[in-house]
């Protein structure tokens, strides 16, 4: 079918019965490996999922986006026979298609998955998107069924130890606590790939995030990591805190809805002003405080790396209104530094007790800058050689 003529093809395929396709997983397997026809892969991918199909999500690849969701619905409704032959099927087809998925996102996981036995067949794997537990129960609730086990665990702890290409892994609602963060750690420290982690949403608690604080101390590439909606308190916000101050790689830290305190966050805040490195950092929703105020103000003052910052829905210009050292009241201390500091172009204060005209006050220095910001990517992007950029062929 790649050699029939580009004007040709929706004539003949036209004449095809697609749904064959469907009904002999033969046949998919075959034109896995075989065809490679963009207008065929459009039209099966069309013909299987009625919803929205987004091809800029899967590398604008009409065949690419046809057998990553192939296989992520394999891995969703994957559920052990006593012969093992469910696993054996899903093999093949992750085999067959393995050279063309780059990314995985699997909503659901129904029963204990060996992802590390899958990861081999899939060499340019670059992003793993796993949701551990069932989605849809409806009446037949099974507490069991909600969350990852400790069978997971190890096997994440195996795919981390051997990949050598995944970059980018989400395990968000997965409830994952202590005891699996742990295990999962002891592979991140084995893995020297991973650039963006995201463990929002699940149930990591101090001696996890302690975990997580010696791990990024280590000499790792991680630039993004996402820990918002934990049970993280002083204890674990220390261990990170310390293992960011020394951190030359990570831009992006996000910590919001946990429960670091007002101590807590003034200990994060004294450690950043050591990190120039770090360029976004999200704190919303931690019960922070006057202490945290009082050393917030000066991350501001000292930082030049910071370019975003949430600290909203935190008491932060409450209780003691001054520094020691310093005679200015709280607010016009927030007014000064953050004019003073010309390198933020994002901060939201929002309900954090400063007054309307403070935050009004903030974002006129703020707006500005972040306009200048867009126009500056604007005009790099337009100014770009395009005569040296190979583009995919048509």
């Amino acid at each position: 079918m790649d050699a029939i003529p580009g004007q040709h093809i929706e004539e003949v395929i036209e004449q095809l019965d697609l749904s064959s396709v469907f009904t002999d997983p033969r046949s998919l397997l075959k034109c896995a490996r075989l065809v490679h026809t963009e207008k065929l892969w459009e039209s099966l991918a069309k013909m299987k999922w009625q919803d929205d199909l987004d091809i800029g999500n899967h590398g604008c690849s009409w065949k690419r986006l046809y057998l990553e969701r192939h296989c992520e619905q394999l891995f969703e409704q994957y559920y052990p026979s006593p012969d093992n032959s469910n696993w054996d099927i899903l093999l093949e087809n992750v085999n067959c298609a393995g050279q063309f998925i780059h990314t995985l996102k699997i909503s659901q996981v129904l029963t204990h998955l060996p992802i590390e036995d899958a990861v081999r067949y899939l060499p340019n794997l670059s992003t793993l998107d796993i949701s551990y537990g069932c989605r849809s129960m409806g009446i037949q609730f099974d507490k069991n069924q909600i969350g990852m086990t400790l069978d997971d665990a190890h096997s994440l702890n195996k795919c981390l130890s051997m990949t050598r290409i995944i970059s980018n892994l989400k395990l968000c609602e997965s409830g994952i606590n202590d005891e699996f963060m742990i295990l999962i750690a002891h592979g991140l420290e084995q893995n020297d790939t991973i650039t963006s982690l995201d463990l929002s949403h699940n149930s990591i608690a101090n001696k996890g995030a302690m975990k997580i604080g010696y791990w990024i101390n280590r000499e790792v590439v991680l630039t993004h990591l996402t820990l918002s909606d934990n049970r993280i308190g002083f204890d674990g916000i220390k261990s990170i805190a310390d293992g960011v101050q020394s951190n030359v790689t990570l831009l992006k830290l996000d910590i919001r809805l946990n429960n670091i305190g007002d101590e807590g966050g003034a200990y994060l805040f004294t450690c950043l002003t050591k990190n120039q490195i770090l360029e976004e950092l999200n704190v919303s929703s931690n019960s922070l405080g006057p202490l945290s105020a009082v050393k917030f103000i000066n991350l501001i003052k000292t930082n030049r790396s910071l370019q975003r910052i949430d600290a909203s829905c935190n008491p932060i210009s409450m209780g003691p209104s001054q520094d020691e050292d310093e005679q200015l009241p709280l607010e016009d201390q927030y007014k000064v530094s953050i004019k003073q500091n010309t390198t933020i172009i994002k901060l939201d204060l929002r309900k954090t007790g400063l007054s309307k005209e403070t935050l009004s006050d903030i974002n006129e220095f703020i707006l500005p800058r972040y306009r200048e910001h867009k126009q500056a990517l604007r005009k790099s992007f337009l100014n770009q050689n395009w005569e040296d950029i190979d583009f995919p062929e048509s």
